[in-house]
């Protein structure tokens, strides 16, 4: 369905529904479709990708009801707005959910003891819901990539490869005992600036993954821009309460980075994605490889 249909059916789904004479306001476009009901403190969320299928449905599920539950442990979040029905609806065959709307607000970005805390408060609510969630999830979800660039001729990306292959195997063997339910992508950009507070969001990609991953989701892209030796990666590293097997930490650093590069590479290759800073992650990591290799002989 083209953009303009998708905002003519949310037209007709608000008159139907009560909420009369909406301006539409597009605040995203990605894998969802995130549009602002104004004047109502509304916000759509449409899938936009392989929305049609009864998963995206039971995951948009699940998505509202953890956004629910971390509320509740008084985790700060941009909450499903519960003053409506808030979904899953049909949508002319995508599937939409609707959310509180917070207005953006420009903050000073996170110090590093800020941002720990946020981190560690997600974390820690996480590890408490014994809702079901899918086993590794998030990172079964790189394997098709994983797949489409092995059959690159490029000598970088099969070396991409390979190092997926084996920390593939190293976390698919991870004792499904010692799994914890996660977030799944607690990166910068999931924390969102609101006049009331920073909010996590985007919760689609829950899962029970290994210690640290959620920890790593949030240093990945800052660890392979900046490296190991900025502050805040020191301060999560050195922390023994938060990092109690080093090696561990940096398995889980690995997996969650090289997720990322092979997921953009994949997408960029396919021209539905960034090229060019997908080639940079490519270029950063083998040297952010040599880094942890350096950094652990000390």
């Amino acid at each position: 369905m083209t953009e303009e249909k998708i905002l003519l059916q949310l037209k007709y789904f608000a008159k139907e529904n009560g909420f009369v004479n909406i301006d539409p306001i597009i605040l995203n476009k990605s894998a969802n479709f995130v549009i602002h009901l104004n004047p109502y403190d509304i916000v759509a969320r449409i899938a936009l990708y392989d929305s049609n299928t009864s998963h995206t449905k039971d995951v948009m599920k699940k998505e509202i009801e953890i956004a629910n539950y971390l509320e509740e442990k008084g985790v700060a979040v941009v909450s499903p707005n519960n003053q409506v029905n808030v979904g899953p609806f049909d949508l002319g065959g995508h599937w939409m959910t609707l959310w509180k709307y917070e207005r953006e607000e420009e903050r000073d970005k996170l110090t590093s003891v800020e941002a720990i805390h946020y981190v560690g408060k997600l974390i820690n609510a996480m590890r408490m819901y014994d809702g079901k969630l899918p086993i590794l999830g998030v990172w079964k979800r790189v394997r098709e990539s994983a797949k489409n660039l092995s059959k690159s001729e490029n000598s970088q990306i099969q070396r991409l490869v390979e190092n997926y292959n084996i920390l593939n195997e190293e976390v698919s063997n991870i004792d499904v005992e010692s799994l914890v339910p996660s977030h799944g992508d607690a990166h910068i950009k999931n924390l969102y600036p609101a006049q009331t507070d920073w909010l996590w969001m985007d919760f689609e990609d829950a899962s029970l993954m290994p210690e640290y991953w959620d920890w790593a989701s949030f240093l990945a892209n800052i660890t392979l821009f900046d490296g190991l030796n900025i502050p805040i990666v020191q301060q999560v590293i050195e922390n023994k309460e938060i990092v109690k097997n080093k090696n561990k930490f940096f398995t889980i650093l690995k997996a969650r980075i090289l997720m990322s590069i092979i997921g953009n590479l994949d997408l960029a290759l396919q021209g539905l994605g960034d090229l060019e800073y997908a080639k940079l992650q490519l270029e950063k990591y083998e040297k952010f490889l040599k880094e942890i290799d350096e950094y652990n002989r000390l």
